[in-house]
């Protein structure tokens, strides 16, 4: 059984779990060694608007290896990416404890640190536009969806090589809602 958890966390910060070991009774077993391992695994949050999000690997779950001493063991497990995280107790060293401990809790993305620009073309055809993603993130790459600010995207008034020039709606001022903005950008 484990301590009462929160139900929601900032990425970056920690969970401390405690795992104690209870007879049928709820009382702690303090002479019994045992080891169980704790396997934490994340269902990140993905923008599936996004071209590339069905295609971002998933991490296999981290396992810890937990030995109680005294009836009990304290793990921290470490939050970076946004979602739901599952804490589940497996593969207890004797085969005959029931080990059913399990929690789940929502990983929510930090302030943002930054704002990215995603889906710049590399090349182009002079009078076809393309959509520029703006993306707020946290410290760990996740979208700061309480993110909701006017940003300006300084494209140096639009010369590009070879005399093209880039046109942008409202002279590059972007209004980011939920930590998102799509921009269509021209080119002349």
């Amino acid at each position: 059984a484990g301590e009462p958890n929160p139900s929601k966390l900032v990425a970056g910060d920690e969970l401390l779990l405690t795992v104690k070991a209870l007879d049928a009774f709820d009382n702690q077993v303090v002479d019994e060694k045992l080891s169980v391992f704790l396997e934490a695994d994340v269902t990140p949050v993905l923008d599936d608007s996004l071209s590339t999000a069905a295609q971002r690997p998933r991490e296999p779950p981290q396992r810890y290896m937990l030995q109680l001493r005294e009836g009990q063991a304290s793990q921290r497990v470490p939050t970076r990416v946004a979602g739901e995280l599952s804490l589940k107790m497996v593969q207890p060293s004797l085969p005959t404890i029931e080990h059913g401990g399990s929690a789940r809790v929502k990983v929510v993305a930090g302030k943002a640190s930054s704002v990215d620009v995603l889906n710049i073309p590399e090349a182009g055809q002079a009078g076809q536009a393309f959509e520029l993603v703006c993306l707020a993130r946290d410290a760990y790459g996740n979208v700061d969806e309480t993110f909701e600010k006017e940003v300006t995207i300084d494209y140096d008034g639009g010369a590009m090589p070879g005399g093209d020039k880039l046109t942008m709606p409202n002279d590059g001022v972007i209004n980011l809602k939920k930590g998102m903005a799509r921009v269509r950008v021209g080119r002349a």
